[in-house]
């Protein structure tokens, strides 16, 4: 699985999303795609549980915002 590009990046934070349940299973293993980012990168977050509280869909797209 390769890292997304800036702009495909910025495209799962486009305004048009709405919230995945939080019943939804992941579209696909999210922690192997969170293993190709740097840890710099990630200096604000707190992914420590283990665990995504929240996911949306970005409308008109395939991505999903996490």
């Amino acid at each position: 699985m390769r890292r997304l590009t800036e702009d495909e990046f910025k495209a799962t934070a486009a305004p048009e999303k709405e919230r995945v349940g939080s019943d939804e299973e992941p579209p696909f293993d999210f922690w192997e795609y969170f293993e190709l980012v740097p840890p710099e990168e990630l200096t604000e977050l707190d992914f420590s549980q283990g665990r995504v509280s929240y996911a949306w869909n970005t409308r008109g797209t395939v991505y999903r915002h996490v």
